[in-house]
């Protein structure tokens, strides 16, 4: 085998439309990241649940928001999924004849890392607060009531 020179490779066909798909920047967004969205309000309610703040009327209201965005990020997510599992697999080569990579996937986002990353820390903070623990417990409950895995889901 000899050296390959990347300057000497042909582009992909639609090198410069998947280029266009990318942002590449110094700072993550809570578009491009939800994870790191549910992070940063995690946060927001740990800072209120610290001894020097104490304010658990602030962290109610971030796991109210943390629950908000949760169920329907879940819901849609089951939506997809569903979508995916009905797509018709039979691929004629004709149409995918000048697609190199025709499967290009991203790691589902999984209910539980999201409740995980919204809550678990929430959960330790907060645990010696009863208003905290009874709210968490609610929000919680809510998740598993509404999210697509309820029927087999948070055991």
């Amino acid at each position: 085998m000899g050296e390959v020179n990347p300057n000497e490779a042909s582009p992909a066909p639609r090198a410069k439309e998947i280029r266009d798909c990318f942002v590449l920047g110094p700072m993550r967004s809570y578009d491009q990241d939800p994870r790191f969205c549910l992070i940063v309000l995690s946060e927001v309610a740990l800072r209120a649940l610290s001894p020097a703040v104490n304010d658990p009327g602030t962290a109610i209201p971030v796991m109210v928001s943390l629950a908000t965005l949760v169920v329907p990020a879940d819901r849609a997510m089951a939506d997809q999924e569903a979508k995916v599992k009905a797509a018709p697999k039979n691929y004629s080569e004709a149409a995918t004849a000048d697609i190199e990579f025709d499967h290009p996937t991203l790691p589902a986002l999984d209910i539980r890392t999201l409740v995980a990353d919204g809550f678990a820390s929430i959960a330790c903070d907060g645990a010696s607060m009863p208003e905290v623990g009874l709210r968490l417990q609610k929000m919680l409950a809510t998740i598993a009531r509404n999210s697509s895995a309820s029927g087999g889901g948070f055991e």
